[in-house]
């Protein structure tokens, strides 16, 4: 039988978990496995050169519960760690919010840890999965119709969160557990067929373990072999967007359609789980049939196709490129009112405006970010604004008044930029629509005794 501290400390070194000076978390339930972790790191932590704190999560969903804490506590004293135990109203906010409850008691439990460590000034949370509880993911995302990310199942390091016992069996833990005479906790619904997991564990793995004894190492190993190959995948599929993907400073991310649709199937679909996490930060929520259905829609439909995702993210197909934003946070209205002369900054539209009277015999600015106007034309306040329904001007070049919404349509902008194009008006009037077209009735011309220029530019 292996020896679990040894085995522990290769893991460690293999990746890299810890560094000398160190803080680390380590959350004890109480169980054997976290139990088990405790001890070990307790016996390497001179070794390693870092100090532990421990942290216990009370769920409160058993009435048990209060006992476990105080065991915990206990243990941690009698190592002479410093401990945290925080006591949850989880079954109280589900019962007036119902929600799934494990994962809203995982949420919970690793919104704690998170807390604890950067309290204490922990680098790093440590967690007491094995090899069995990652055989135990694999088979539940397996069944449940993963992809290779979900396939690769819990890494070792994920950010702040290590595994130091992920190479150890269950069957090494309870070696080590009645070796030392360890006293744990058991949690009675980890024996109930109940969940998913807790079906696999009692009902499935014993049969896998009778055809094949070593099954844990085999999923062990296909999830490393899967983990390796998605990691290159995502940076083979980066190297391909990189000069026709962008995430833009109001929160866009845009592919160019003509490369996306030269992609293959599968990398088409990891593009897009890629620009999902670009703009929302991660892919919670986000499925297979997400995923296929909003490739499918961009595939064969036409402009201002889209589809909403988990999470208030909308794929949409646009004027030659894919846009993938959360329209809460590239939305909303905004009107400001420039004064003459002054500066301003307009957030809405991602700017910052200036107008300024020029003297006499200046000549006016040549680009196409600045415009002038005959002052004289202008009888009220300038502001500038996003679109409101109902707008219409007089383009320069055109005869009579065009709606903006089909000015817009005309120039194929995509709907999210008509939603945020910068408009300078006056009054009810559109006098700029700004970087595109003025309205005939306020230009300057060779009668205007005094001009005023406007000029915008990116923030």
């Amino acid at each position: 039988m292996p020896n679990l501290a040894e085995t522990t400390r290769k893991t460690i070194a293999r990746y890299r978990m810890f560094q000398p000076g160190q803080g680390v978390v380590v959350a004890v339930s109480g169980g054997p496995d976290s139990v088990a972790m405790l001890r070990v790191l307790a016996g390497l932590a001179p070794e390693l050169g870092i100090r532990l704190t421990v942290a216990h999560f009370d769920h409160g969903f058993r009435p048990e519960s209060a006992s476990e804490a105080e065991f915990v506590a206990g243990l941690a004293k009698g190592l002479g760690i410093p401990c945290v135990v925080e006591r949850s109203d989880l079954k109280e906010r589900l019962r007036l919010a119902p929600e799934n409850k494990q994962a809203a008691a995982r949420r919970a439990r690793y919104d704690f840890l998170y807390r604890v460590a950067d309290d204490h000034g922990a680098h790093r949370i440590a967690v007491g999965h094995t090899a069995d509880d990652q055989a135990e993911t694999w088979l539940m995302r397996e069944v449940r119709g993963s992809g290779m990310a979900g396939l690769a199942s819990r890494p070792p390091v994920s950010g702040r969160v290590v595994r130091p016992l992920i190479g150890a069996s269950r069957a090494d833990i309870e070696a080590y557990i009645a070796e030392h005479n360890i006293p744990f906790v058991t949690d009675p619904s980890n024996l109930m067929p109940v969940y998913l997991r807790n079906r696999l564990r009692l009902e499935v793995m014993p049969i896998l373990k009778d055809i094949n004894p070593r099954v844990v190492e085999a999923v062990g190993q296909a999830a490393d072999i899967l983990r390796e190959e998605d990691r290159f995948l995502d940076a083979y599929t980066e190297d391909l967007l990189r000069t026709v993907m962008s995430l833009a400073p109001d929160g866009v991310c845009r592919i160019e359609l003509a490369a996306f649709s030269g992609l293959p199937l599968a990398i088409k679909r990891r593009a897009l789980r890629l620009a999902v996490r670009r703009v929302k930060g991660d892919l919670l929520g986000l499925s297979f049939g997400h995923v296929a259905e909003a490739v499918e829609s961009i595939t064969t439909g036409g402009t201002g196709r889209g589809v909403d995702m988990p999470g208030g993210v909308r794929v949409e197909r646009s004027y030659g490129h894919l846009l993938v934003y959360m329209p809460e946070k590239t939305g909303g209205g905004y009107s400001v009112p420039l004064p003459v002369p002054g500066r301003v900054v307009v957030e809405g539209a991602g700017i910052e405006v200036e107008a300024r009277i020029l003297g006499e015999g200046e000549a006016a600015p040549d680009d196409a970010n600045s415009s002038v106007f005959d002052m004289d034309k202008l009888s009220g306040e300038l502001v500038v604004r996003n679109k409101v329904p109902g707008d219409f001007f007089c383009p320069v070049g055109m005869e009579g008044k065009k709606k903006l919404k089909e000015f817009f349509i005309d120039m194929k902008l995509p709907r999210l930029v008509r939603e945020r194009t910068p408009i300078l008006v006056c009054g009810d009037d559109i006098v700029w629509v700004m970087g595109m077209r003025l309205d005939r009735r306020f230009v300057a011309g060779e009668g205007t005794k005094k001009m005023v220029a406007v000029r915008f530019w990116g923030r």
